[in-house]
């Protein structure tokens, strides 16, 4: 079998994650409709989740990071992102003290 043969009877070989329509689906349930038509756009909904941004600002968090957010909300009963709003609402009272 010559080269060419070779190359059009061998199954090509993908790197990378491969994704059945049921798993983008589920995929987007997390990061939003139509997340992952591109490359692009996937990307971009995973950055945006994995972060909180304020104005130009971006603090970026790790997956161990995430996790320990989450560990702590559900210690004190409440989801992610009222945990987080409440960070918010901290930095907001020390920026802008409140005692008049």
């Amino acid at each position: 079998m010559n080269q060419l043969e070779r190359q059009l009877t061998t199954p090509a070989v993908v790197a990378g994650l491969q994704l059945t329509p049921l798993d983008c689906t589920r995929l987007e349930e997390t990061t939003g409709f139509a997340s992952t038509r591109t490359v692009e756009e996937f990307l971009r909904a995973v950055e945006r989740l994995a972060s909180i941004t304020i104005g130009d600002i971006r603090i970026p968090f790790t997956p161990g990071q995430l996790a320990e957010l989450k560990h702590r909300a559900a210690k004190r009963g409440r989801t992610v992102e009222v945990e987080m709003q409440a960070v918010v609402d901290r930095i907001r009272d020390e920026l802008f003290y409140k005692g008049g």
